[in-house]
């Protein structure tokens, strides 16, 4: 899906917690906050692991990967968002109900730049 979105750039980055509204999964296109509150009630495998790291008294680590459209504008080149979280989407929920608790931190993450959506494939042309 990302290759075919036309990617022409990847950065590192860094999120605040502030720029939560920014994130959405890949699968639902629903906020990362909203999947994270979600994901926290679930019963199965996927609602453990994220309680477990919600809960470390460590902050969670790794990298989100996400993609955006972006431009080049004078030479600059401009994301916009939403960034979309393709993988790190446990990694994200935990790291949202960390900060939900009080530990407030930034969470890295790859940006790929590409020319078109990148959810194509996903009933979009």
């Amino acid at each position: 899906m990302i290759l075919r979105a036309g990617p022409v750039a990847c950065f590192r980055a860094e999120f605040a917690a502030g720029g939560l509204s920014e994130l959405v999964t890949y699968r639902t296109m629903q906020s990362l906050a909203d999947w994270a509150e979600d994901v926290e009630q679930d019963t199965g495998r996927s609602g453990d692991d994220v309680r477990r790291m919600a809960h470390a008294e460590e902050s969670v680590t790794g990298s989100l990967i996400c993609t955006c459209e972006g431009d080049l504008v004078d030479g600059n080149l401009q994301p916009r968002s939403p960034f979309v979280v393709f993988d790190g989407f446990h990694r994200g929920a935990a790291w949202f109900l960390q900060g939900k608790a009080g530990n407030v931190y930034p969470i890295s993450a790859w940006i790929i730049v590409t020319t078109r959506s990148s959810r194509l494939g996903r009933g979009q042309a």
